[in-house]
Protein backbone atom coordinates (compact mmCIF):
# COMPACT_ATOMS: atom_id res chain seq x y z
CA UNK A 1 0.00 0.00 0.00
CA UNK A 2 1.17 2.97 -1.23
CA UNK A 3 1.53 6.33 1.66
CA UNK A 4 -1.24 8.18 -0.66
CA UNK A 5 -3.59 5.22 -0.47
CA UNK A 6 -2.93 4.35 3.10
CA UNK A 7 -4.13 8.08 4.21
CA UNK A 8 -7.13 7.76 2.23
CA UNK A 9 -7.96 4.25 3.65
CA UNK A 10 -7.02 5.52 7.42
CA UNK A 11 -9.77 7.46 9.43
CA UNK A 12 -9.64 10.95 9.50
CA UNK A 13 -9.49 13.90 12.17
CA UNK A 14 -13.28 14.23 11.25
CA UNK A 15 -14.41 10.58 11.97
CA UNK A 16 -12.06 10.21 14.85
CA UNK A 17 -14.24 12.97 16.89
CA UNK A 18 -17.38 12.02 15.59
CA UNK A 19 -18.63 10.30 18.58
CA UNK A 20 -17.21 13.33 21.07
CA UNK A 21 -19.50 15.80 18.50
CA UNK A 22 -22.46 13.08 18.63
CA UNK A 23 -22.36 13.45 22.26
CA UNK A 24 -22.17 17.05 22.52
CA UNK A 25 -25.07 17.23 20.15
CA UNK A 26 -27.04 14.99 22.28
CA UNK A 27 -26.33 17.10 25.41
CA UNK A 28 -27.27 20.54 24.43
CA UNK A 29 -30.30 18.99 22.85
CA UNK A 30 -31.49 17.34 26.23
CA UNK A 31 -30.68 21.13 27.93
CA UNK A 32 -32.73 22.52 25.12
CA UNK A 33 -36.15 20.04 25.83
CA UNK A 34 -34.95 20.07 29.62
CA UNK A 35 -35.83 24.01 29.28
CA UNK A 36 -37.98 24.29 25.93
CA UNK A 37 -41.61 22.89 26.45
CA UNK A 38 -44.05 22.39 23.77
CA UNK A 39 -46.58 24.86 22.62
CA UNK A 40 -48.91 22.36 21.41
CA UNK A 41 -49.08 20.24 24.98
CA UNK A 42 -49.05 16.44 25.86
CA UNK A 43 -52.38 15.88 26.55
CA UNK A 44 -54.00 17.37 23.34
CA UNK A 45 -54.99 15.64 19.57
CA UNK A 46 -51.53 17.21 18.81
CA UNK A 47 -49.29 15.55 21.58
CA UNK A 48 -50.81 12.52 20.63
CA UNK A 49 -49.80 12.77 16.77
CA UNK A 50 -46.41 14.04 17.84
CA UNK A 51 -45.74 10.89 20.15
CA UNK A 52 -47.47 8.00 18.01
CA UNK A 53 -44.97 9.63 14.77
CA UNK A 54 -42.07 9.37 17.40
CA UNK A 55 -42.97 6.03 17.80
CA UNK A 56 -43.42 4.57 14.39
CA UNK A 57 -40.13 6.51 12.99
CA UNK A 58 -37.95 5.06 16.22
CA UNK A 59 -39.56 1.70 15.29
CA UNK A 60 -38.27 1.74 11.70
CA UNK A 61 -34.76 3.32 12.32
CA UNK A 62 -34.11 1.21 15.20
CA UNK A 63 -34.57 -2.03 13.13
CA UNK A 64 -33.10 -0.53 10.34
CA UNK A 65 -29.73 -0.18 12.15
CA UNK A 66 -30.25 -3.29 12.99
CA UNK A 67 -30.60 -5.22 10.03
CA UNK A 68 -28.00 -3.18 8.10
CA UNK A 69 -25.85 -3.45 11.03
CA UNK A 70 -25.91 -7.32 10.70
CA UNK A 71 -25.07 -7.11 7.12
CA UNK A 72 -22.35 -4.66 7.43
CA UNK A 73 -20.90 -6.86 10.15
CA UNK A 74 -17.23 -8.04 10.11
CA UNK A 75 -17.06 -6.63 6.30
CA UNK A 76 -16.75 -3.03 6.22
CA UNK A 77 -12.99 -3.24 5.77
CA UNK A 78 -12.67 -5.81 3.17
CA UNK A 79 -15.73 -6.17 1.18
CA UNK A 80 -18.24 -3.66 -0.89
CA UNK A 81 -21.67 -5.21 0.51
CA UNK A 82 -24.15 -4.93 -1.74
CA UNK A 83 -26.91 -6.74 -0.85
CA UNK A 84 -30.05 -6.35 1.48
CA UNK A 85 -30.63 -3.00 3.02
CA UNK A 86 -26.89 -2.00 1.13
CA UNK A 87 -29.26 -2.79 -2.37
CA UNK A 88 -31.54 -0.20 -1.32
CA UNK A 89 -28.85 2.80 -0.63
CA UNK A 90 -25.43 3.12 0.18
CA UNK A 91 -25.58 4.42 4.09
CA UNK A 92 -28.70 2.69 4.82
CA UNK A 93 -27.28 2.85 8.46
CA UNK A 94 -27.00 6.45 8.45
CA UNK A 95 -30.03 6.55 7.14
CA UNK A 96 -31.92 4.79 9.70
CA UNK A 97 -30.08 6.19 12.27
CA UNK A 98 -31.72 9.52 11.04
CA UNK A 99 -34.99 8.10 10.96
CA UNK A 100 -34.69 6.84 14.71
CA UNK A 101 -33.12 10.13 15.84
CA UNK A 102 -35.20 12.61 13.88
CA UNK A 103 -38.96 10.16 15.91
CA UNK A 104 -36.76 10.63 18.94
CA UNK A 105 -37.05 14.25 18.82
CA UNK A 106 -40.94 14.20 17.99
CA UNK A 107 -41.37 12.52 21.37
CA UNK A 108 -40.48 16.48 22.73
CA UNK A 109 -44.31 17.10 20.71
CA UNK A 110 -42.65 19.46 18.88
CA UNK A 111 -41.53 20.42 15.25
CA UNK A 112 -38.53 22.72 16.20
CA UNK A 113 -36.80 19.84 17.51
CA UNK A 114 -37.16 17.49 14.67
CA UNK A 115 -36.56 20.08 12.04
CA UNK A 116 -32.93 21.23 13.97
CA UNK A 117 -32.05 18.30 13.89
CA UNK A 118 -32.74 17.80 10.35
CA UNK A 119 -30.58 20.35 9.83
CA UNK A 120 -27.94 18.97 11.37
CA UNK A 121 -27.79 15.99 9.66
CA UNK A 122 -27.92 17.82 6.15
CA UNK A 123 -24.71 19.55 7.36
CA UNK A 124 -22.83 16.32 9.16
CA UNK A 125 -23.83 13.37 7.15
CA UNK A 126 -22.64 14.94 3.71
CA UNK A 127 -18.98 15.60 4.68
CA UNK A 128 -19.07 12.07 6.63
CA UNK A 129 -20.93 9.96 3.91
CA UNK A 130 -17.74 11.97 0.85
CA UNK A 131 -14.86 10.61 3.68
CA UNK A 132 -16.14 7.10 3.74
CA UNK A 133 -16.85 7.21 -0.31
CA UNK A 134 -13.59 8.07 -0.98
CA UNK A 135 -11.98 5.18 1.31
CA UNK A 136 -14.32 2.48 -0.11
CA UNK A 137 -13.51 3.99 -3.98
CA UNK A 138 -9.94 3.51 -2.98
CA UNK A 139 -10.35 0.06 -1.87
CA UNK A 140 -12.92 -1.40 -4.31
CA UNK A 141 -12.16 0.93 -7.69
CA UNK A 142 -14.08 0.28 -10.18
CA UNK A 143 -16.69 -2.45 -8.08
CA UNK A 144 -17.45 0.67 -5.99
CA UNK A 145 -17.62 3.26 -9.10
CA UNK A 146 -20.76 0.38 -10.40
CA UNK A 147 -22.15 0.57 -6.96
CA UNK A 148 -22.21 4.06 -7.12
CA UNK A 149 -24.03 4.54 -10.30
CA UNK A 150 -26.96 1.87 -9.36
CA UNK A 151 -27.53 2.43 -5.87
CA UNK A 152 -28.81 5.88 -3.97
CA UNK A 153 -26.58 7.51 -1.46
CA UNK A 154 -28.84 8.50 1.25
CA UNK A 155 -32.50 7.80 0.12
CA UNK A 156 -33.59 4.09 -0.25
CA UNK A 157 -34.44 3.00 -3.94
CA UNK A 158 -37.21 0.41 -3.24
CA UNK A 159 -36.91 -1.29 -7.09
CA UNK A 160 -33.03 -2.11 -6.39
CA UNK A 161 -33.70 -4.41 -3.66
CA UNK A 162 -31.96 -7.57 -3.66
CA UNK A 163 -31.03 -10.14 -0.85
CA UNK A 164 -29.24 -13.65 -0.74
CA UNK A 165 -30.47 -16.98 0.29
CA UNK A 166 -28.56 -17.33 3.44
CA UNK A 167 -25.97 -15.01 5.06
CA UNK A 168 -24.01 -15.23 8.20
CA UNK A 169 -22.85 -12.38 10.74
CA UNK A 170 -21.15 -13.05 14.09
CA UNK A 171 -23.66 -13.00 16.84
CA UNK A 172 -21.86 -10.05 18.81
CA UNK A 173 -23.36 -7.92 16.13
CA UNK A 174 -26.88 -8.97 16.77
CA UNK A 175 -25.85 -7.74 20.93
CA UNK A 176 -24.60 -4.52 19.76
CA UNK A 177 -27.22 -3.68 17.73
CA UNK A 178 -29.60 -4.63 19.90
CA UNK A 179 -27.70 -2.61 22.56
CA UNK A 180 -28.21 0.59 20.16
CA UNK A 181 -31.66 -0.03 19.37
CA UNK A 182 -32.44 -0.23 23.35
CA UNK A 183 -30.81 3.04 23.54
CA UNK A 184 -33.12 4.76 21.08
CA UNK A 185 -36.04 3.60 22.90
CA UNK A 186 -34.50 4.37 26.32
CA UNK A 187 -34.20 8.14 24.09
CA UNK A 188 -37.75 8.20 23.30
CA UNK A 189 -38.97 7.46 26.57
CA UNK A 190 -36.77 10.00 27.97
CA UNK A 191 -38.22 12.77 25.50
CA UNK A 192 -41.76 11.90 26.81
CA UNK A 193 -41.41 12.19 30.30
CA UNK A 194 -39.71 15.43 29.63
CA UNK A 195 -42.57 16.49 28.10
CA UNK A 196 -44.97 14.98 30.54
CA UNK A 197 -43.25 16.90 33.17
CA UNK A 198 -43.23 20.57 31.35
CA UNK A 199 -47.22 19.58 31.39
CA UNK A 200 -47.69 19.45 34.94
CA UNK A 201 -45.17 22.19 35.75
CA UNK A 202 -42.34 19.84 36.97
CA UNK A 203 -39.47 21.66 34.69
CA UNK A 204 -38.39 25.29 33.80
CA UNK A 205 -39.99 26.99 31.00
CA UNK A 206 -37.30 29.35 29.42
CA UNK A 207 -39.31 29.99 26.37
CA UNK A 208 -42.14 27.70 24.42
CA UNK A 209 -41.11 26.26 21.25
CA UNK A 210 -43.07 25.33 18.35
Amino acid sequence: MTGTNRTITSKTPFEHRRRAVTAAFAVVALVAATCAPSRWGVETIAGWCFFSTAVVMTAVGALGRLWAGIFIAGRKSTHLVTCGPYSLCRNPLYFFSAVAAVGVSFSTSTFSFPLALCAIFALYYPALIAIEERRLHARHGKAFEEYRRSTPAFWPRLSNYQEPVTYEFPPRVMRKNIVDAVCFWLLLGAGHILAEFHSEGLLPAIWKVW
